[in-house]
């Protein structure tokens, strides 16, 4: 019988309706199959009641980041796989010993989280993500597709092959070798694996086919690190000695590899290290005091190799190491395999190490890979380099600071460092030398301060000898300084033989500045400064190497009309400043280069003057065409009209609207004199040193926002023109969630707010963040705008720049540093700064620092500055380490230096503080477990006695607080605190001798948590980092081990840099010398 065409009609319905089912089906098989391939895998992690974990990883392509940050890790143990999801709660410690699965991450927040950022095909997600089909299961779902849809049977022939054929091509487009060759990276990147101490790893085995792999703070057993085409980049490496421990890293072709800081958990530890590469660069660096026991390293294949600074010689038969590895007792296996090569045996006999340093080479700046930004929540600052001091200067800081045996019973002569801004109370030291010494590079101006007195009112007269052979544009510049609020600042410029009128009451002081041009011979030069008939004799050390005539750190300073003429900017480039825009007056503006035309032609005004010409200007002042030859290193083209405006309200005729993002023709109008511009620069060499400053200090989330439209607007329609804001990264505005991801070329960051990993994050993006200070800006950080700040405020910022990663200062009237267009003593003591930054630049192979990778030259800038808010304030030892690092870049010493300061304050020992009211609870002597404590409020930093404040809340009652909870259950050093009421950032110094230290340190308050997130740091090292106090654990105890250089522990309490104002509630701290 025919079946009726109702039952035909509702059976054609249901295959339909199948097919759809089918296909919807296959779509999300294949999406999945897609992701296996596409996503990076973690194969095997577990996690055993005792608190230890193995893992490996591995990645076919892209890039993946682990950050302990804010969103949560649980894997389960019986399949090859983990789930990262932000709605999961990782285990913490205590329920480890109830459940079969575990975590990988650490305790570092509080509640034992890690987070998870991926990169997959260049577009990066924190969203959550799993692995869950292996290529078998991928290549099994894409053969059932293929074969499963042609089946059905009243699909046509022509369908189910196109069908298969569209599989086909999507399964191939997943293959793994396809996506390997077509990776852009291939970049593997581990970060803090493991912070926490309490979590140890059996093993761990990380593995990538191409690019980089980085490992910061991982603590393991055994740890196998393998590349086949790359580098391998390790920092804070530790072993534990559960059996023999083992770390192998190995590069299959011709990549470097650098190990910084590797270390053990116990003394008498024995092991291996091997390193291997196919022709690449080794460096290996055991941490001071880490390596007691026996260890064997071998290091094979290399190109040049370096264990503790030490260069191990690849182009004789049988390479040999010299100095030793660490202070520790106990002998230490080194055996060093280059091109076949054996060192000799060497066991640890000195109590000094040489510092990580490698021979300064020649490579070009290295471009650092791409990185996804961090999660808003904070996490450590990175771990400071090893900086135990060297112990083979050739000066020391009585060298510098010194009464010169020239000196009569009428007239004393002395000399300090013009760091030491000198104060009228200051004095001629007892120690004494003979003469004026100073050092410098080739292409470098150097000062020399000479102080007279006081003695009697006299006038005297002062003449310099030039140097007779110091080469072709070589000059001597002579000022006297005046006193600015009892500190010596305003340089008066002096005739050579001028008078010089003396005082009886304070020192005269005389700057003799030399320039040593690019063609002086290397070596010392002598001459005389005659003082009133006595001759002075001046000894210059020439180093063997010049500085570049270009700039590499780069400024934006607001000279007002001070900066303008050709002079002007002569003497702000041998100053190595910027000013913001340093053509013609009238700049890039639309007014001048584009209104004139009817907004149709861009006018470079080639028929005016030099410098009236932006043609003619800008081709000499940032190209140096027909002047130096290098130009300024950057330059603004043009700017916001003011703060609460950031484009004009018209232009071209074209109105802006009420609404700041403007009108469809203002925009086309705007883009149009934006392309002009562009275009004009490209064609004229000057695009990558100029920048559109975009907007001011964006105040709440609508103007971050209207700074994310700006960014995506202009690098949208006019790519290639580099963009400015002045504002720290701010993932509102670099990922905003409006306009989504588009980051500024140029980061401006308020020093108080800066953010180490937002900032981070954008350097390895490609960006560049810059600095900029305010006039209330006060102790500890650093500020050269304040007149009465000690010179080390203007000087220090090429040092904690270099070791932030920061490329860039800028200050809105640095006209304050100059008078008459004569730099004053902060301005001079700037350059000297900027001069050391590029020492560093040289030392570094002539090559900007990169975030996540520490190389030799680190620890000499780390030595001297830790960070924003640590950093040494003692001229004369950094007078010494700056000499060392000339000595070490020219190769007359073989190791990079470490700044060491002599002290004359406490002898080394163990001291225990106690923070409290002085005259407050607890009463008399405090004394816990046989340990007396000084009790020390909140008092200033006084050099006399050795300890004391500096910050916002010293000698400010109503927010330097105090505070006694008397809680049952709580030592009396527990119980009593002190506090800044207002959350802000200060730090505490404790001066004793030089040598490393154990220091304990107790923030909280007994009687009850609090939610702010508490931070405290020694000489740069993170104890408590970000972190709140609960009720049931209402105190955060730490202990750190910290090598001391320059005679004073620097505390930091308060919100982290870039953080919200927060309590930090100081207890105690124990020091204990080591």
């Amino acid at each position: 019988l025919t079946p009726k065409p109702t039952i035909r009609h509702c059976d054609h319905n249901m295959k339909i309706s199948v097919s759809f089912l089918v296909l919807i089906v296959s779509a999300v098989l294949l999406a999945q199959c897609a992701t296996a391939y596409q996503a990076t895998y973690v194969r095997k992690v577990q996690v055993r009641n005792d608190n230890r974990a193995d893992f490996s990883l591995s990645t076919f392509n892209g890039n993946i980041k682990w950050a302990h940050v804010s969103n949560k890790l649980a894997a389960r143990q019986s399949l090859s796989e983990i789930t990262i999801e932000e709605t999961i709660t990782a285990p913490t410690e205590a329920e480890l010993n109830d459940v079969e699965t575990g975590f990988t991450g650490t305790n570092t927040d509080g509640n034992g989280n890690i987070n998870v950022q991926a990169t997959y095909g260049g577009s990066a997600s924190s969203a959550s993500f799993a692995t869950r089909l292996s290529s078998a299961l991928f290549l099994g779902c894409t053969a059932l597709l293929v074969l499963l849809f042609p089946s059905l049977s009243f699909v046509r022939t022509r369908q189910a092959l196109l069908f298969a054929v569209l599989v086909v091509a999507l399964a191939s487009a997943y293959h793994p070798h396809r996506t390997l060759v077509f990776a852009q990276s291939g970049d593997y990147r581990v970060d803090y694996v493991v912070y926490a101490p309490s979590i140890e790893f059996d093993s761990v085995s990380l593995h990538t086919d191409r690019g980089t792999l980085t490992v910061d703070r991982l603590h393991a057993n055994q740890i196998t690190l393998s590349v086949d085409v790359g580098s391998i980049a390790g920092t804070q490496l530790a072993l534990s000695q559960r059996s023999n421990s083992r770390l192998s890293a190995r590069i299959a072709d011709s990549g470097d590899i650098t190990l910084d800081r590797v270390s053990m958990d116990q003394p008498n530890q024995s092991g291996e290290i091997d390193l291997e590469t196919d022709g690449g660069d080794i460096y290996l660096h055991l941490s001071d005091g880490g390596f007691s026991g026996s260890y064997d390293v071998q290091v094979t294949g290399t190109g040049s190799a370096q264990v503790n600074g030490m260069l191990v010689d690849d182009a004789e038969a049988n390479g040999r190491l010299t100095g030793f590895l660490n202070s520790a007792s106990g002998e230490h296996s080194l055996q060093v395999n280059v091109n076949n090569g054996v060192a000799d045996v060497l066991q640890a006999a000195s109590p000094t190490h040489p510092a990580s340093v490698p021979s300064p080479g020649t490579a070009p700046p290295a471009t650092p890979p791409p990185s996804p930004p961090p999660s808003p929540s904070p996490s450590p600052s990175p771990s400071p380099p090893d900086t135990t001091p060297i112990g083979d200067n050739t000066y020391s800081e009585s060298d510098f600071h010194y009464r010169l045996t020239q000196s009569t019973g009428s007239r004393t002569l002395w000399t300090r460092p013009p760091t030491h801004r000198v104060l009228r109370s200051d004095r001629a030291p007892e120690n004494t030398r003979s003469g004026l010494h100073l050092s410098a590079a080739k292409n470098e101006f150097e000062a020399v301060q000479l102080l007279i007195g006081p003695n009697n009112g006299n006038t005297i007269t002062v003449t310099v000898t030039p140097f007779s052979n110091l080469g072709t544009g070589a000059t001597v510049e002579m000022s006297q300084l005046s006193y600015t609020s009892n500190i010596a600042e305003r340089r008066t410029i002096l005739q050579n033989s001028a008078s010089v009128q003396l005082s009886s009451n304070e020192p005269t002081p005389i700057w003799i500045t030399f320039y040593v041009p690019a063609n002086a011979p290397s070596g010392m030069h002598s001459t005389t400064v005659t003082v009133d008939g006595i001759s002075i004799p001046i000894q210059l050390e020439v180093f063997d190497f010049a500085l570049s005539a270009e700039i590499h750190f780069h400024t934006q300073l607001n000279m007002g009309g001070q900066g303008r003429n050709a002079d002007a900017k002569q003497m702000l480039y041998n100053h190595r400043m910027t000013p913001k825009a340093p053509f013609a007056p009238t700049g890039f503006n639309p007014e001048m280069t584009w209104f004139p035309s009817s907004c149709t032609e861009f006018d470079d005004q080639p028929d005016r003057s030099q410098e009236e010409s932006i043609q003619k200007s800008s081709r000499r002042y940032l190209l140096g065409e027909g002047w130096n030859g290098a130009g300024f290193p950057t330059a603004m083209l043009l700017q916001f009209p003011d703060n609460s405006h950031p484009r004009p309200s018209t232009f071209c005729d074209q109105s802006l609207g009420s609404d700041p993002r403007g009108t469809t023709a203002y925009n086309n109008a705007y883009i149009e004199y934006l392309t002009a511009l562009r275009d004009y620069l490209d064609e004229n060499g000057m695009l990558e040193q100029t920048y559109y400053y975009v907007m001011n200090e964006p105040q709440n989330d609508e103007d971050e926002t209207l700074a994310a439209y700006f960014c995506q607007l202009y690098k949208d329609r006019v790519p290639g023109l580099r963009l400015a804001v002045s504002e720290e990264p701010k993932p509102n505005i670099y990922n905003n969630p409006t306009y989504g991801p588009c980051g500024y070329d140029i980061w401006i960051a308020h020093i108080r707010q800066w953010d180490i990993d937002y900032s981070n994050a954008r350097i390895q993006a490609g960006e560049e963040v810059w600095w900029y200070s305010l006039p209330q800006d006060i102790d500890p950080y650093p500020n050269p705008t304040v007149v009465t700040n000690q010179g080390m405020h203007a000087r220090i910022w090429g040092w904690i720049s270099w070791t932030q990663r920061i490329t860039g200062y800028a200050y809105y009237d640095w006209g304050v540093l100059f008078h008459d267009n004569i730099p004053d003593a902060r301005a001079e003591l700037f350059r000297e700064g900027m001069e050391d930054y590029e020492y560093l630049y040289i030392a570094n192979g002539n090559r900007y620092p990169e975030v996540g990778v520490s190389r030799p030259v680190d620890a000499t800038a780390f030595s001297v500055g830790q960070s924003l808010t640590s950093w040494t304030q003692n001229a004369e030892a950094l007078m010494v380490a700056r000499h060392e690092l000339g000595r070490y870049i020219e190769g007359s010493r073989s190791t990079a230096p470490v700044m060491e300061a002599s002290c004359s304050g406490r002898a080394r020992g163990d001291y225990f503080v106690n923070f409290q009211d002085p005259s407050g609870q607890p009463s008399g002597t405090v004394t816990v477990d046989g340990k007396t404590y000084m009790k020390i409020g909140w008092a200033a930093f006084n050099e006399d006695n050795g300890y004391g404040w500096s910050g916002y809340a010293v000698n400010n009652p109503a927010q330097a607080r105090y505070g006694y909870d008397d809680t049952n259950g709580y030592s009396e050093t527990e119980k009593s605190y002190l506090y800044d009421d207002y959350g802000k950032t200060n730090s505490f110094e404790f001066c004793l001798d030089n040598g490393q230290y154990r220091v304990t340190a107790s923030v909280g308050r007994p009687s009850r948590g609090y939610s702010d997130l508490s931070f405290l740091s020694v000489e740069g090292t993170v104890m408590v980092n970000n972190e709140p106090t609960t009720n049931s654990d209402p105190l955060i105890k730490r202990t750190v081990t910290v090598q001391l250089n320059d005679c004073c522990l620097t505390f930091v309490m308060g919100p982290a840099e870039g953080g919200p104002d927060a309590y930090t509630f100081m207890e105690y701290l124990d020091i204990e010398a080591i």
